[in-house]
């Protein structure tokens, strides 16, 4: 289709397991509807909808908020078995036989299936205790037919919002639908561009928020825009704002006779109206976000990610840490797919959710991006799932620390825990000198007391951690700054103890600090 066809059968675009696992299902023969019934819910036999409501135990009964939205009851939705991003919302037909479900040409069209075929149908339950009511709704809108119109077609952006709400109130639309309308003698087709359940300003703070579709309700705000018709190139003139261009690339679902010989090679070209849409109402602009660094994969792709989703990365600290009035850019030597794995890993990470269970095959790639990102939670996932993982973190005496230090490495050692930061140095805020300098061979926590005020860099001290000093020879480690230093307060040293309890080994004890006696890990 010109300009907006999806990019892949959008039933199969990504609809929750769980939503289409518990519920019942029947199978259905597709009926066409008969023309000119474009953009009414679908329809099935009262008996076979009845049979399907019925089998829904106490278990899993909708609540009043899952409903349908409809004045004609009973209703319910369906989606494809297998799942499918488009939900139909069905109302009973007496018309109908048993075991056949009617849809218009444009629905066949959303789910990529034709009349004549039985499908499998379950019920759809929008998720619960989760926001299903869409908050913006945004669309591109074409010309599909217009019967005794001028060459150009006029459309009031606000007739056609309020029409489309009043038609689809209650329904559910989904990314990539194709929605049609009618507005006075024009038949306009709406593509959903966007769906949000959301407000712009919860969806910029939100991790892990993906919303490919949702309920038209009572706040729903629209927004609608006209793509300009594709430029001629000089050896074919563009009909793709066109009736006769619209509906020739819908021509194999049976529109019509008329858009079939239309889509015909040779047919006659006719002169086809073109659309104007009039009183279009955009949304607000909004501040471009600075808290987000814009990702460039080694293929060229562009991903705007959230600083706090990329903390875990080591080796993107600088532009994580940065504080400018703008978003910074960096690239990173992984492939766009990879990448995408990786973003879902540290969403899952962030969120306290395990991660996707992928393919081993993809496995490998993604190891390489762990190392080039830094990222060693992602590098232990791999390596466990490719049967390599070590023996893990370990106890070290503090000949092995002083002597990885003579080696080149930069091992640290801040209240008894071992840390790795060789790889980090060229990525640390202050320089990649002053650690050597000052840190080696002793207990840090004074010096991380005094240049990280801020209690982020905790964030971390998870990704350089490689152990804990053995406890003999704690008393052979001398502080930071020499004999005499002023220690790390207890303050200090008990919220860095609480926030590292998590993933530091457990080796009992207590330990007498100044004015305080803490709990040792």
């Amino acid at each position: 289709m010109p300009h907006f066809k999806p990019t892949g059968p959008i039933s199969l675009q990504g609809a929750p397991a769980l939503a289409v696992s518990e519920l019942p299902c029947v199978s259905l023969k597709v009926v066409s509807r008969p023309a000119g019934g474009r953009g009414g819910p679908a329809a099935m036999c009262p008996s076979d909808m009845q049979q399907l409501l019925s089998s829904i135990g106490s278990d899993t009964e909708m609540s009043d908020a899952q409903q349908p939205r409809s004045a004609t009851a009973p209703t319910c939705f369906l989606q494809l078995q297998d799942g499918s991003d488009c939900i139909l919302l069905v109302r009973p037909d007496a018309q109908l036989p048993a075991g056949c479900i009617l849809l218009d040409d444009v629905q066949q069209f959303n789910l990529h299936i034709v009349a004549g075929d039985t499908h499998s149908f379950r019920l759809f339950q929008p998720p619960p205790g989760e926001p299903f009511d869409l908050v913006d709704l945004e669309g591109e809108v074409r010309l599909l037919s217009a019967m005794g119109c001028s060459a150009t077609v006029q459309v009031d952006a606000d007739v056609l919002v309020a029409v489309l709400l009043r038609q689809y109130f209650g329904r559910v639309v989904a990314a990539n639908e194709l929605l049609p309308v009618r507005v006075s003698d024009a038949e306009l087709l709406v593509r959903v561009t966007a769906a949000h359940v959301l407000p712009g300003e919860e969806r910029e703070e939100a991790i892990g928020y993906h919303c490919f579709r949702g309920r038209v309700g009572p706040t729903t705000n629209v927004y609608l825009t006209q793509r300009d018709p594709e430029p001629s190139n000089g050896s074919s003139s563009s009909n793709g704002d066109t009736a006769e261009g619209i509906a020739a690339s819908l021509a194999p679902l049976s529109l019509s006779e008329g858009a079939a010989r239309a889509a015909e090679p040779g047919a006659p070209s006719t002169s086809a109206p073109v659309l104007t849409l009039t009183n279009v109402r955009c949304q607000a602009a909004r501040p471009a976000p600075t808290d987000v660094v814009n990702v460039y994969t080694r293929d060229a792709e562009w991903f705007p990610v959230k600083k706090k989703l990329l903390r875990p990365c080591i080796a993107l600290t600088k532009v994580v840490r940065d504080s400018g009035s703008s978003a910074p850019n960096v690239n990173v030597d992984v492939d766009t797919l990879t990448f995408d794995r990786v973003l879902l890993f540290l969403e899952a990470l962030h969120l306290g959710r395990p991660p996707p269970n992928w393919s081993l095959h993809l496995i490998e790639d993604m190891a390489k991006a762990a190392t080039a990102l830094g990222l060693r939670a992602l590098d232990e996932y791999c390596q466990e799932r490719l049967g390599r993982l070590s023996s893990g973190v370990r106890i070290f005496r503090f000949e092995e620390v002083v002597a990885a230090n003579a080696c080149g490495q930069v091992l640290l050692v801040l209240d008894s825990m071992v840390l790795d930061v060789t790889s980090w140095l060229p990525e640390h805020p202050g320089g990649s000198r002053i650690i050597p300098a000052q840190s080696l061979n002793c207990d840090c926590a004074r010096f991380f007391e005094m240049y990280h005020a801020s209690r982020e860099s905790f964030l971390y001290l998870s990704s350089f951690y490689l152990g804990e000093l053995h406890p003999e020879d704690r008393p052979r480690v001398p502080p930071g700054g020499g004999k005499g230093a002023e220690p790390p307060s207890p303050d200090f040293l008990q919220q860095l103890r609480e926030y590292t309890d998590p993933f530091r080994l457990k080796l009992g004890g207590e330990v007498s600090t100044p004015g305080k006696t803490v709990r040792n890990l």
